[in-house]
């Protein structure tokens, strides 16, 4: 049983090729064959681990509307107004 996502046999005739319903061959004899299911689930596992590294990185950059203490610190001119009141 072939786990890859693209299964090439380069000679059939060496030996049995497996072929499983759920993938898709392009050729009559089924040298070249996609399984959709690995692809779906490779897209799926890094669409995951995208979200979960943005949201670390949001999170490290304490992404916020109000400047914090330390913007202030840097920049005290600009935000002089908001600690006054």
């Amino acid at each position: 049983m072939s786990t890859s996502i693209l299964c090439l046999q380069p000679d059939a005739n060496d030996c049995e090729v497996y072929v499983s319903t759920d993938q898709t061959c392009f050729d009559v004899i089924g040298k070249v064959c996609l399984n959709w299911t690995t692809i779906l689930i490779a897209i799926l596992i890094s669409d995951i681990v995208q979200v979960v590294f943005e949201a670390s990185l949001a999170y490290s950059f304490e992404l916020t509307y109000k400047p914090t203490a330390l913007d202030k610190m840097l920049d005290p001119d600009t935000f002089d107004d908001e600690m006054d009141s």
